[in-house]
């Protein structure tokens, strides 16, 4: 197949150092189970004269283990990551000098599936209007909990615009004047509902107290409560009257986070109707995302056929 390392020059697909998916359709009797769903990155570079041109073969590392994947990769059978995504692509910007910098190679550590889907999710977006910039400059600091938290953005926005359009769900709506500089996520305007959504990441792992074992019980819904009031205070006087709040939780951990909000709820810190109408909790253990819809007052009630016929079976009040 090859007959010996190469050194890389402008003519050679890949470098040394790159980060490269293997694609789906590569040969199936390689015998490594997980070649298919991190990065790898690319060790070494060879002449391939087994195809119809002259082309390149890969010695590949995977970022997740310190090894060389016993087998030559054509260049047809690799995607580059995360460009190789046509969406993440155009949402990364232009590449700037001959290698990406660490928070690129840290996203493209994604394992495939995700960054699959973050690709589809971003598939909705309008490059030029949407939050896009707020979320490169979340992604850029190299945080992967903050990538996760523009990530739990993509899903709700993907969800919500794959079922009303795009005209109707807006990106980065202001509450109050310009200069008071407070926004939400998204928001919903159609026929006479006007929906505000913010999307909020709990960190649990940041709630742990000193000698309190794996988790604190209410962690996540101190969080939240702390969300609550920060974001909405005073949101009621400055929205429209007839607007309706809602806190788009996204929960890492979906059970334990989940029973560890409802307990925080039952304990009735302070009136969460004041601040917001409704919860809508998801997790992404699957695709599509499961949605759970919780109102807290009664016009957040009066939504919940709204929310069930958005979302479908995925969304499970209580």
């Amino acid at each position: 197949m090859a007959d010996g390392p190469v050194s890389c020059t402008i003519d050679s697909p890949y470098n040394p150092g790159d980060l490269v998916h293997i694609r789906k359709s590569a040969p199936q009797n390689v015998p490594e189970p997980y070649h298919h769903k991190h990065a790898c990155e690319v060790v070494s570079v060879y002449r391939d004269y087994s195809q119809s041109n002259t082309s390149y073969a890969y010695r590949l590392s995977p970022v997740t283990k310190d090894t060389e994947l016993s087998a030559l990769y054509h260049h047809s059978d690799l995607l580059p990551s995360p460009r190789g995504y046509e969406n993440i692509d155009t949402l990364l910007g232009e590449q700037s000098g001959d290698r990406p910098p660490e928070w690129e190679r840290d996203f493209g550590e994604f394992m495939r599936q995700d960054l699959e889907l973050i690709d589809t999710c971003l598939s909705v977006v309008d490059f030029e209007n949407d939050a896009t910039k707020d979320w490169l400059r979340e992604i850029r600091k190299g945080d992967i909990d903050r990538t996760n938290s523009v990530f739990a953005e993509m899903l709700l926005l993907y969800q919500l615009r794959s079922e009303l359009g795009s005209e109707p769900v807006h990106t980065n709506a202001k509450i109050g004047s310009e200069e008071d500089g407070k926004d939400v996520d998204v928001r919903v305007t159609m026929n006479d509902w006007d929906v505000w959504l913010e999307v909020y990441k709990p960190d649990y792992v940041d709630k742990i107290p000193e000698n309190g074992g794996f988790i604190s019980p209410e962690a996540t819904g101190t969080a939240v409560g702390n969300k609550l009031r920060k974001k909405f205070d005073c949101a009621r006087e400055e929205l429209p009257e007839d607007a309706i709040i809602i806190l788009a939780v996204y929960l890492v951990e979906g059970l334990g986070q989940g029973m560890g909000l409802e307990r925080w709820l039952q304990q009735d810190y302070f009136d969460v109707g004041e601040y917001c109408d409704a919860f809508l909790t998801y997790s992404h253990l699957s695709f599509p995302t499961e949605f759970s819809y919780r109102p807290t007052t009664t016009a957040g009630e009066e939504y919940q056929e709204f929310f069930e016929a958005l979302l479908g079976e995925s969304t499970d009040s209580s």
